[in-house]
């Protein structure tokens, strides 16, 4: 029983208790008599606020939906029910005991990744847009910038200019050579078949006088496949140094992309956005259209996901737990392409 729902049924008792004994009643935790160890610390914060704005938001309209049982449709009420499910599990007091300093195993990221993975398919389950914020560790000592192993050997940054031609066609890996690339970590949390493999990300010119920035994702199956399936598209997510979302569907035999703001509008781009679709997916976009900053001076850091999306509901991503994170200067890998060419000419 909720505290409100039991004060309601006995606040006659408690009112005829005297006001010593009233201002002396314990919290009712089993840790130093309160709650510090569940909220408090900016990351448990975090993680309540995550889910009060999943419960004003989702929980309104699932009580809406199951309230009204009778006047839905048997699948509006099933999503309902489901939805519902997953705003319970993410209450579970346990995610929040890892939250913060208090307490650490191992596992941090995987509790982290799971009760964001709850929030995002409670959003999911009916067709709601789940925010930005649940892309990204609650938690920042979770994050790959601050812990350099996060990621582990399964990282390796940009180290030159590419410019690949983008065909969907990945035999070879000639055209991605100085691309940064992260690989699928296997563990025994993970899902055990995963069609997501590994993410390739570069910088290039424009041939307008800018920058391009280039990403490959490559599947356990050619991703065309993945794209043919019904409601199925990929979403290559820019969680920083601004949140867009570049979303890629199939398009008879090749693939179409369109940029999205957090909010599901269109985001504005000036530049031509390139994807295709093939054994595996290749995209490549304006940088200004989606880390200006970056465009403009040259460095900065990026954080990047990829994600399958079924029906608008997230089914896969790659990282599971976090976002690939790295610091970039586009600068310092344009004179290092320079000088290699300047040696090469030499010799």
């Amino acid at each position: 029983m909720a505290p409100p729902a039991w004060l309601d049924a006995h606040g006659g008792a408690l009112g005829r208790l005297p006001e010593r004994q009233r201002q002396r009643l314990a919290t009712g935790s089993w840790i130093d008599g309160h709650f510090g160890t569940w909220i408090g610390d900016p990351a448990n914060n975090a993680a309540w606020d995550a889910l009060t704005l999943a419960r004003r938001t989702v929980g309104a309209q699932c009580c809406a939906t199951l309230a009204g049982e009778l006047s839905g449709t048997p699948e509006e009420v099933a999503a309902a029910r489901r939805a519902n499910d997953c705003l319970l599990l993410a209450e579970a007091s346990d995610w929040f005991w890892w939250f913060g300093k208090g307490h650490t195993s191992l596992e941090d990221a995987e509790f982290d990744s799971l009760f964001r993975r709850h929030l995002r398919a409670a959003y999911g389950f009916l067709g709601l847009r789940a925010p930005p914020g649940l892309e990204v560790p609650i938690d920042p000592a979770n994050r790959s910038e601050a812990n350099p192993t996060a990621c582990g050997s399964a990282l390796a940054l940009p180290t030159g200019i590419i410019s690949p031609r983008i065909t969907g066609r990945v035999e070879s890996d000639c055209k991605w050579i100085g691309a940064g690339r992260h690989d699928l970590e296997q563990g025994a949390l993970h899902q055990a078949d995963p069609s997501l493999k590994r993410l390739y990300f570069g910088f290039g010119p424009n041939g307008q006088g800018g920058r391009r920035i280039y990403r490959r994702v490559d599947g356990a199956r050619p991703v065309a496949e993945i794209l043919a399936e019904p409601g199925a598209r990929l979403i290559v997510l820019m969680a920083r140094p601004q949140p867009i979302r570049n979303v890629i569907e199939a398009q008879g035999r090749t693939a179409r992309v369109h940029l999205e703001e957090p909010d599901g509008g269109a985001a504005q781009c000036d530049g031509t956005c390139k994807a295709a679709a093939g054994s595996g997916l290749e995209l490549s976009v304006p940088l200004a259209c989606v880390a200006p900053g970056v465009e403009t001076t040259g460095r900065g850091e990026i954080e990047v996901c990829v994600q399958v999306e079924v029906g608008g509901r997230g089914v896969e991503r790659l990282p599971r737990d976090r976002n690939v994170t790295f610091h970039v200067d586009v600068e310092a890998l344009e004179c290092e392409n320079r000088r290699v060419w300047r040696q090469g000419e030499g010799a």
